[in-house]
Formats: C-alpha cells, structure tokens, sequence
C-alpha cells in the first residue's frame, strides 16, 4: 500500500495536566448542569428481543467496542476504563450459549507478572517487549481480530495506561477447553500517537488510526475543538514486519477513528469532519458526509460498510464527565464501499442503548458497542436491513 515517512509536526503548549483535568472537568460539569447529570435508569436488559426490536445485554463496563470472530463462535468486547473506574479489560460472549453472559478473558484470575505470556511472539512483534500491560492501568480501545486456525485467532488491541502499544493476543477455543486469552506481545506506538482504531492481516501487517497526537486531558479538548473545525489531527499509520511505522498517504483525518481495509483500499471514519474517507491504493481519495460523528466501521455480511455516527455532542459531553445512565442519540449507516453511496438504516433515540459506538454482525443479530455504561444493543433480524428499517425512530421520539 502507498507510504510516505512519518510527518512532522509542532509540539502542542505545554501547560500544567491539572489545569487540563480542571478545564475538561469545567466543560462537562457545565453540559452536566445543563442537561443533567443523573437520569431515570434504563429499563432491564433484554438479551432476547423479538424481531426488529432492540435489547440489551448486561453485565460491562464502557463497552466501546465490540468484534464478532465467527470462527470461534465469539463476540469480543473491548471494556474502557473512564476516570475512576475500575481499570478496562477484554470481555467476550459465548454467541453458541442460548444465554449470552459475559466472559472476562483479560486480566482472568489467573493473570499475574508474566502469567498467560511465554512462548515464541510472531516475529512482527516488537522484541524488547516481553512483559504484559499492567493491569491496574489496562486501558483498552478499538480492537481487531482475524482468525488463524485451530481454533485460534489473533487479537490486537489499541491500549493507553501504562504505555501506548497495540497490545496482541491469541485467543483459543477447542471443544475440550473454553474461550481464553493469551497475551503474545506488544507493537509500541510512535511518539506523540494516541490511536483509536486497529487491524490486523494474517500476513502480520497492522494498520491503526492516530486520533489525535496526546492523551492528556487538556490535549484531548484542543485537538477535539480542532478536529470539529476541520483540523488535522491524525492519520491512518501502518507497519509491516520487520518496518518502523508508516503514515499510509493521504489519510490525514480531523479525528481519525473507525477503520476497514479491503484489497484495494483503506476506508476510515472522520469523527471530526463528520464524513467517511476512502484511500484507494494509487493514492486517490474520496470522502461522503455522514450525519453526526462518525465513530467505528464494520463489514456487513452483505460486503458493504456499516457506521455508528453519535448525534448528540453537548449530552455526548455530558456523559463523558459521569452523566449515567447516558441516554445520547446514534444512528447507524450502511455504505457502499465503491460509490460510498450513504444509506440510513436505523435511529435511535438512546432511550434503550445510548452513545453506541460499534456494531458486529453474527447469525442474524446485530451488537452495538457502547462508550458508556453497562450493557450493549442486540437486534434480531432475519434479514439485518429490513430488521433495521423496523427499528428506525425520529430523534425527537
């Protein structure tokens, strides 16, 4: 795929991180008095909804992002840690079980210093990096799986905490033992890079998104103004075996979130200029404008694209500085990857699933991930668009 050296850029004002948490805390104590900082709860999960009717499952924390692997018969979930919850972790659901329960793969009882590591790391792995994330500042994000037979199928991880690596796992299911998780190694992340999205190819090339240059908290809300302007705040990067990381050309992005790669191009999400971008592989580019802020991508079983946009910024706001539940409207697009022809296929008020993020075909349902709280959307559907259009609201229902 086309690459051009890693760009250059200034380093942002360097200003004390607790004016930073002071000023982000300002922000959304200000949303919180104006939309609320506590609601009515959520109704009970309802992990079996009928047909075209949205439910819940159960059971998480910030549950932003969620992957299907359906060779192992598996959804995985990427569990975020916001401010002082408990630290994030890798989850799944057993998509075989007539009861879908939450299954904590990463960190498991059994995971200590050096516990569920050993053995030889693929060879595109960094080598100096031998030692599993902390776990009392695990804090994971996009993920990306493709299955590697046996009953396998690599994991990566876009992880902050402790350092800012895509963390890489195998996971395994045989019919003799359960779903489980094994750490193999890290890609350490270059300077100034705090990534959102990952994938992974079988030939071990990774691919993620710089979202913006910083995790600080002051940072976070400079580039995020900058981005919603239509700034450059990132790119889409790449690394090949035996490589140092590479800027894929002409991704730059206000806001690079969401991201896909099929033969012959890289399609990644623009949460800040609210559009859809496609990098063709001699280097050409288009972008689609999609209601909202476009967050993660996904396959449809049908090839196309599908995208969750969150429409509501001020309550999205909100919820980031402890507004629960968070009740934030979403919708979810379907897109054409050759015409990126944008089609809307389902508008949610938020009041049974807010702020998702994500969502993962499998066997007729649809997951949605979602950046706050404790459940993730499930919706049954025979046919997924039609089971869709059934569920579509106005957003002021």
């Amino acid at each position: 795929m086309p690459k051009r050296e890693w760009p250059r850029r200034s380093h942002p004002p360097t200003i004390r991180s607790a004016y930073g948490v002071w000023l982000r805390t300002a922000v959304g104590a200000a949303s919180c008095i104006l939309l609320g900082c506590v609601g009515e709860p959520f109704a009970p999960c309802n992990p079996n909804p009928p047909l075209g009717e949205l439910g819940t499952i159960c059971g998480f924390q910030n549950p932003e992002d969620v992957e299907a692997v359906g060779s192992l018969g598996a959804l995985i979930v990427s569990e975020m840690s916001h401010h002082a919850e408990r630290p994030g972790s890798i989850s799944a659901i057993d998509l075989r079980a007539e009861s879908p329960t939450p299954i904590r793969l990463w960190p498991s009882e059994a995971t200590g210093p050096g516990a569920q590591s050993g053995g030889p790391p693929p060879g595109w792995l960094d080598t100096d990096c031998q030692t599993p994330p902390e776990t009392a500042r695990f804090a994971p994000h996009g993920i990306g799986a493709h299955a590697a037979g046996n009953g396998t199928a690599i994991l990566a991880v876009v992880s902050h905490g402790a350092r800012e690596a895509i963390e890489v796992f195998e996971l395994r299911r045989t019919e003799n033992s359960p779903l489980s998780a094994r750490w193999l190694g890290c890609l350490r992340l270059p300077p100034r890079t705090s990534a959102n999205d990952v994938l992974v190819t079988a030939q071990g090339a990774v691919l993620t998104t710089r979202y913006r240059p910083t995790q600080s908290a002051l940072g976070a809300v400079f580039y995020s103004v900058v981005a919603g302007l239509g700034g450059t705040t990132g790119e889409v990067l790449q690394k090949l075996p035996g490589r140092d990381w590479e800027t894929v050309v002409n991704t730059q992005a206000a806001g690079a979130n969401g991201l896909l790669q099929s033969t012959d191009a890289v399609y990644f999400a623009q949460t800040g200029a609210g559009s859809i971008s496609a990098t063709r592989r001699d280097g050409g580019r288009r972008d689609v404008s999609i209601e909202g802020h476009p967050d993660n991508l996904s396959w449809s079983p049908d090839g196309t694209i599908y995208a969750i946009s969150h429409r509501q910024g001020l309550g999205f706001v909100a919820c980031s500085a402890g507004r629960r539940p968070c009740r934030t409207a979403w919708s979810l697009f379907e897109i054409e990857p050759d015409s990126l022809r944008v089609q809307e296929r389902l508008r949610h008020d938020g009041g049974v699933l807010g702020a998702a993020a994500s969502v993962a075909h499998f066997d007729g349902r649809l997951f949605f991930g979602a950046v706050f709280g404790d459940r993730i959307g499930v919706l049954r559907s025979g046919d997924p668009v039609a089971g869709v259009l059934q569920n579509r609201r106005s957003e002021g229902e």
